[in-house]
């Protein structure tokens, strides 16, 4: 290390040791190229052995550049690297406990198989299906703003606006919050201390200090889920009557549903806009807006978007339920 000063300093520095040039050249680097950096290194800081690794290639790096020792260079790049490539490992390793207990909840293959049955999942907490169950496990205090967004009276506290969506409240309202998901307005009169929700779940209205109460009354609610936003888009359930369901589907560009079919009922999907192909049996075909396609019972079927494509899905049958459902490989 003391030839690598005296190599610096023959550039015209003048350090007295190793530790002024470790702190020289490390300031240097964040000052120039920390706009790059600040992430990985930022990551890589968490790791004591990574971050020595990376600021001993560094020195190298430099050393090597002002030196005109290019192998010197190439090495501290490696270096560099290495180091990377350790907190890499270090990562994965942590994702490792992660999938092992992802497995314990539920049995998968591989991502597309987790993913598919991410549903099928017990609705329950992390802190409850993980972190109290954990032999070992380390707390670290969190020194920043923290609120738990858990009752609708501390989501309105958080919220900027009384109204989010479509609503009129007049001047004999006080301390009202409206989340109105809907088409239609919401009007509040003389309310106080109310929240109000309306969506195509149901319509809540409430006393704010009640609201944290709501649970018990939503478990024994059983009905068709209405809408939801996916990875791949979203849908909304227009109309239900017996023997037919209607559904507004909305796939983002690039996206598709999985293959499948379903047994006791048929689909007929009508292009509302956007462009896009069906698969039906095995036959691709491009569908475009005014486009309807008819899928019997038992045929195996898809659409894929290639814009941002919408369609309204009409499900006919004696009985329809969502698990009236199989899927398959497109390759099968």
């Amino acid at each position: 290390m003391p030839g690598n000063r005296r190599k610096i300093n023959a550039l015209g520095f003048d350090f007295q040791n190793i530790t002024e040039v470790l702190k020289a050249i490390w300031n240097g680097f964040c000052s120039v190229l920390a706009p790059v950096f600040t992430g990985a290194f930022q990551l890589i800081s968490d790791t004591l052995s990574v971050v020595l690794n990376t600021i001993s290639g560094l020195l190298s790096v430099f050393i090597g550049i002002f030196t005109g020792d290019w192998q010197g260079a190439w090495e501290g790049v490696k270096q560099i690297f290495v180091g990377i490539w350790e907190f890499i490992k270090s990562t994965f390793s942590k994702l490792g406990y992660l999938l092992d207990k992802a497995h314990e909840l539920i049995d998968f293959a591989d991502y597309d198989d987790l993913f598919s049955k991410y549903a099928e999942l017990q609705k329950i907490s992390f802190d409850y299906a993980v972190v109290e169950k954990e032999p070992s496990i380390a707390v670290m205090r969190f020194a920043g703003e923290w609120k738990d967004l858990g009752t609708w009276n501390t989501l309105t506290e958080a919220m900027q606006e009384k109204n989010i969506g479509n609503a009129i409240q007049n001047d004999e309202c006080e301390n009202v919050h409206v989340i109105n998901e809907l088409d239609v307005p919401v009007l509040c009169l003389g309310l106080k201390n109310v929240v109000v929700s309306a969506s195509p779940e149901g319509v809540l209205v409430s006393d704010k200090e009640q609201s944290s109460y709501i649970k018990p009354f939503v478990d024994k609610i059983d009905q068709q889920v209405m809408f939801a936003e996916k990875s791949w888009g979203s849908f909304h359930v227009i109309d239900v009557e017996e023997g037919s369901m209607t559904i507004k589907v909305t796939l983002n560009p690039g996206h598709s549903m999985n293959y499948h079919s379903h047994e006791r009922r048929d689909e007929v999907w009508t292009i509302i806009s956007g462009e896009g192909r069906t698969i039906v049996d095995g036959m691709e075909q491009p569908v475009k807006t005014g486009d309807v396609v008819t899928m019997q019972a038992g045929c195996r079927h898809t659409i894929i978007a290639d814009t941002e494509l919408k369609v309204i899905e009409v499900q006919i049958g004696e009985e329809i339920s969502v698990h009236d459902k199989r899927k398959f490989a497109l390759d099968e």
